[in-house]
């Protein structure tokens, strides 16, 4: 089972595609941010583990929640030790797995959330075709604040912000770049570019949670006027 770390190991590919980027028109730069332009609007990105999830005799495979890890920190294990407990009546009436199963498991390179024999991450349950969290339905439900529980490798997939030379890059894993950033984790569905909605918008929530909001509104407002300044140079 590989661990869904999407941050690219190869500090050289990273600075080749950004190069490759700047080249090209393909990056939005001020203060010390680096947009990769191409990933965030011209790449769309949506989960719906219903356009991956694929079932080969008893267990689940095809989406990231099932092909993958999920490394946590020991502070987001104490945070979902406190949503179980908080939840408890919750789990025990709908999802007993929870309860009854070991959901965290711990080696020398860290802790992980388990998976079910079914090939399902611990923290999820099957409904007709797609793979749900639950830690989004039952914040969702009892009006939570999910960002608050759910583990920062899940909540901020596929995006990227990357310290380089004192500026953070920011980007999404896509099938365009997966070369230079991640070869394992971009061929993923959600990823490949055939959803119908454009990564800076489906990811909207995530990247006003890292980066605040006046910089996502300065980000929108300098791509508009970048588009706009090229068309005016082809004469359209």
């Amino acid at each position: 089972m590989k661990t869904i770390l999407h941050i690219p190991n190869n500090k050289s590919k990273l600075k080749q595609y950004i190069s490759i980027l700047r080249k090209n028109g393909g990056l939005v730069e001020f203060d010390n941010f680096i947009f990769d332009t191409y990933s965030l609007f011209h790449t769309t990105y949506k989960c719906d583990s219903s356009k991956c999830l694929k079932l080969k005799g008893k267990k689940y495979h095809g989406s990231c929640c099932t092909d993958y890890t999920v490394d946590i920190e020991p502070k987001e294990r104490k945070k979902l030790e406190k949503f179980i407990k908080d939840n408890k009546a919750e789990f025990a009436a709908k999802y007993p797995w929870v309860l009854n199963e070991k959901v965290f498991k711990k080696d020398k390179s860290g802790i992980y959330l388990n998976h079910r024999k079914d090939g399902s991450c611990m923290l999820s349950v099957v409904k007709g075709k797609a793979l749900l969290c639950l830690i989004d339905l039952i914040s969702i439900k009892n009006g939570l604040k999910r960002t608050e529980y759910k583990p920062a490798v899940c909540y901020s997939w596929p995006l990227e912000t990357i310290k380089v030379d004192k500026k953070i890059f920011v980007t999404t894993i896509c099938g365009h770049n997966g070369y230079y950033l991640s070869q394992q984790t971009c061929a993923l569905g959600c990823v490949s570019g055939k959803m119908d909605v454009v990564a800076a918008f489906s990811l909207a929530e995530q990247l006003e949670k890292y980066l605040g909001r006046k910089v996502v509104h300065k980000l929108i407002e300098v791509y508009a006027e970048k588009i706009k300044t090229e068309k005016k140079k082809k004469g359209e």
